[in-house]
Parts: C-alpha cells; structure tokens; sequence
C-alpha cells in the first residue's frame, strides 16, 4: 500500500471515528457555569473541598471555574480537577463536515488557484479556457491532489 493510499485510508478510519463522536456532540454542550461547577455542584462539593482534593488554594477553584468558562485554563487542570471529582477528561476535536470533506476542499481551492493562473496565461495570450473547460481542469487536478496528498496542500494560499 503506498504512502498515500496509508494516509487516505487513516483519514477514512478517524472520520468514521469522528462521525460517532459529532452526533453526540449537541448533547454535551459545556454548562454556562462550566463542567467543573456542574460537577462540583452536582457532587455536593464545596471549593474548599475541591481545593483540597487537589492540593490547592480555595482562591485557585473560582479562578480554574472561570477561566475554564473563558476558556483560558490548561488541559493539565482540567485534568486535574476531573481526577478530584472522579471523572476523566475527555477532549477531542470534531471536523465540521468530514476530514476526507475537508481535504476535498482543500484540493478544490488548490485547483482552482492554479487553473486561475494558467488560465490568465493564456488569456494574455488569446486563448482562454471556456468555463467547462477550465472546470473540468479543475475537477482532475483536484482528484489528482487528492490521489498525491501533496505536503504544499496545506500552505497558506498567496
């Protein structure tokens, strides 16, 4: 199996992965007050209990409740708070549509940057692509792309 044929195939296996995790993803929107608090408060688990469980000050759980809301705390105290309330932390990162989706677009708007450049070459030279054409040279360089998963793919366009 070639290198590329491996990468596909690695796309396609976290997608299905992915998949089974973004349909549940709705239904495990963060609380307003956050996880921590959620749980905290669930539990009957006051911020000095908590505080203690962890091994820190209680001034540390407000800030750790707030900046997980902001969004500014670490993946370490998440962890770490998770542990002292009996939970495990789970974190993912869900595609909006698919990887292999993604990729596809990728490889479209790659096509389309170079057909536009030859495209305008040879417009200067008075011979332009009609747009079936040019869509169709767009279509087979971006399935070419994908075939190759070239490293460029991922540059920034300029």
């Amino acid at each position: 199996m070639s290198t590329n044929a491996v990468k596909l195939q690695a796309i396609r296996q976290l997608d299905e992965k992915l998949l089974r995790i973004k349909s549940l993803k709705d239904s495990f929107q963060r609380p307003r007050a956050g996880w921590i608090a959620a749980v905290r408060k669930t539990l009957g688990m006051s911020n000095r209990q908590l505080a203690e469980r962890m091994g820190v000050a209680v001034s540390r759980i407000s800030k750790l409740e707030s900046s997980e809301v902001s969004g500014a705390t670490t993946l370490q105290s998440l962890e770490r708070a998770a542990d002292a309330m009996g939970c495990e932390l789970v974190y993912t990162l869900v595609p909006r549509t698919s990887l292999r989706e993604f990729v596809g677009q990728q490889a479209r708007k790659a096509a389309e940057q170079r057909a536009s450049y030859v495209d305008h070459h040879m417009a200067l030279e008075a011979q332009s692509l009609d747009k079936a054409t040019l869509e169709h040279y767009i279509e087979d360089d971006a399935q070419t792309i994908l075939r190759e998963l070239p490293r460029w793919l991922w540059n920034k366009a300029k």
